[in-house]
């Protein structure tokens, strides 16, 4: 689907509540505390995602569409979202279950679909990329150091990471700083089910 990353830059909005100096106002989603022996295993079961009540998840009637000009006057039949986020004061790590249903999956390896998800947990909502105010390695040392702007891949393209991020900090995709598993039974252009912890 050509809309995805259209979707996935709402998505990262809705999800974001906290940063950007609150955006929208007055908007919180909820976030749930996983207990201290029960955090989920990222393996693509969801099953330990079972004790999370209905509530946490947010589902595709609160994005819109900002690319394509549909606004939020979207079609289920043509994509379908729910995001879950999970959190832990031990591991001190947020949880992602992400699931989605699309008539056409793009993992084209220019430019596939994504699932994009801004960290920013000082509430600075300053600039994370686009400096340029300074040269291009400076640049490329500054770029994600205010948040975290992670572009996942669902799913990536035969040979190409799952995510990447703004800058030279590569490693925030990498273990043990984050994690990913990946469910999913379709081909290029197929429809079905996709589904991902990280």
């Amino acid at each position: 689907m050509d809309k995805r990353t259209a979707w996935g830059l709402c998505l990262l909005l809705c999800l974001t509540a906290l940063a950007h100096a609150h955006q929208p106002p007055g908007v919180e989603y909820k976030v749930f505390q996983f207990p201290e022996d029960r955090l989920p295993i990222i393996d693509g079961d969801t099953s330990d995602w079972d004790m999370v009540p209905g509530e946490y998840a947010l589902d595709g009637s609160k994005l819109s569409d900002t690319v394509m000009g549909k606004g939020s006057n979207m079609d289920p039949e043509d994509l379908k979202v729910e995001v879950t986020v999970g959190w832990s004061p031990k591991s001190n790590r947020l949880y992602f279950l992400y699931k989605v249903w699309d008539n056409d999956h793009n993992f084209n390896l220019a430019r596939g679909d994504i699932f994009e998800v801004v960290l920013d947990a000082d509430h600075s909502g300053g600039r994370y990329h686009s400096f340029d105010d300074v040269t291009p390695e400076t640049e490329a040392k500054l770029k994600s150091t205010t948040c975290q702007n992670y572009h996942i891949y669902t799913p990536p393209a035969p040979g190409k990471a799952w995510a990447w991020v703004w800058g030279s900090q590569q490693w925030l995709i990498e273990q043990p700083w984050s994690n990913h598993a990946y469910a999913y039974e379709f081909g290029m252009h197929e429809p079905g089910w996709l589904t991902l912890e990280l």
